[in-house]
């Protein structure tokens, strides 16, 4: 059974809703909830926090122009205008950092960001994104790193010995940057830290097809696998944006026909069935997408999915005014683990194994590297519920600040 859409919602968030409804019959309702008052500065200040603006302008252009004031539309169509050339030149970039790899045998798997706005949205404008992600084999992260050094990038963070094990081993990514900061490229060589991924999709390199993007060839994720990493990456940012949500319904409709039970299957394999069902629910719930056969029924019997559900839709637009703290966080992701082994495993390591942002608010070096142990959980503890310690935040931080070492011991020249 389908249950409502969050109650109490403004004249703005029912026209972002009505805009981002997949299927049928969405040109009618956007035209109805244009013709109430609203405030479109408040409209579009909503739909950017959202990351859906582009998309909505699309079809506001494409169903409702007459409906909209000119001089919104013109505005917009410039905001729309900027995002579509940043957009491309990013993926140019890209491309290019595909090609450098290929040349040196390096497969390289291009996800979320431009590729997922080609397959889902069908063009790299509608989306918006504000880094770059590649996917590439653990062994190959030796070669990836000295080829992009060698190709002006640089690591964003400098760790240490003991850091850079630590890092390798419980995390999933490094991120560099080329220019001022302003493109920030992160490679993975896991899906997930082993927090949110206790253990790891199996097959994904055994699985992997043709994609297109940029007029050029890629590698892609199979659909399932796409599926199973936008639902896990919604859970690990909490779906605190209509984005993510849109994300999943705009996949699903591009690639109908899937196997529900397949889906599920692999799902299970690797301790992602209520973050698949939470993904798929809210899709749904929200933008009126059509699940995979037999999915549905598994999404409302789960009691769990039910309440994460429930807390996404009450607290979607009330992000807005700021982000949710590490005990929210915290609780939220521990809810949407499958197995009691993976919630004692999400338990330990949050709350006791050292991070990057520990590293950086306490730079040591090895020789006192148990330190940490102590400092992460006291630190925890004095921020409580109301430090703002979201992963997308930390984003937001990164994005700004300009590269440092995490650890002063470090020389520069080990870059």
């Amino acid at each position: 059974m389908k249950e409502p859409v969050a109650s109490g919602c403004s004249p703005e968030q029912e026209v972002i809703l009505s805009a981002l409804r997949v299927g049928r019959g969405w040109e009618d309702r956007l035209r109805e909830s244009l013709r109430r008052e609203l405030d479109w500065d408040i409209l579009s200040r909503t739909a950017g926090v959202h990351g859906v603006l582009p998309f909505l302008y699309a079809r506001l252009k494409e169903a409702a122009q007459d409906l909209g004031p000119q001089a919104e539309m013109v505005r917009w169509k410039g905001l729309y205008q900027a995002n579509a050339r940043r957009n491309l030149v990013m993926t140019a970039r890209l491309l290019k950092v595909l090609k450098m790899f290929e040349a040196h045998g390096i497969r390289a798997v291009p996800y979320k960001g431009p590729a997922l706005a080609e397959t889902a949205y069908g063009d790299v404008a509608l989306r918006t994104f504000c880094d770059l992600d590649i996917l590439v084999r653990e062994q190959d992260i030796p070669k990836v790193k000295e080829l992009l050094r060698a190709g002006g990038f640089r690591q964003r963070y400098v760790f240490t010995k003991r850091q850079e094990k630590a890092h390798r081993k419980r995390t999933c990514e490094y991120t560099f940057e080329a220019g001022n900061g302003e493109f920030l490229l992160d490679v993975h060589w896991r899906l997930a830290a082993r927090y949110m991924l206790g253990k790891e999709i199996g097959g994904v390199w055994d699985r992997l097809g043709a994609g297109r993007l940029g007029g050029g060839k890629v590698s892609r994720l199979s659909d399932e696998d796409t599926l199973l990493m936008l639902c896990l990456h919604g859970t690990f940012h909490l779906w605190t944006r209509l984005g993510l949500v849109c994300d999943v319904a705009r996949f699903l409709e591009a690639r109908e026909g899937m196997d529900g039970r397949e889906l599920l299957r692999r799902a299970e394999e690797s301790g992602l069935r209520r973050a698949l069902l939470l993904g798929l629910g809210l899709a749904r719930d929200l933008l009126d997408a059509q699940l995979p056969g037999g999915i549905g029924e598994e999404v409302d019997k789960d009691r769990a999915v039910g309440t994460l559900r429930a807390h996404v839709r009450s607290s979607l637009f009330r992000r807005e005014a700021g982000s949710p703290g590490f005990l929210e966080t915290g609780w939220f992701q521990w809810k949407a683990k499958d197995r009691f082994a993976d919630k004692a495993g999400y338990v330990l390591i949050r709350a006791l194994l050292p991070t990057v942002e520990d590293w950086i608010r306490l730079p040591l070096p090895d020789s006192l590297y148990f330190l940490y142990f102590l400092f992460r959980p006291l630190r925890l503890l004095g921020m409580g519920a109301l430090f703002p310690e979201h992963p997308q935040d930390r984003r937001a931080v990164l994005c700004a600040a300009p590269p440092k070492p995490l650890n002063r011991d470090v020389p520069a020249n080990s870059r």
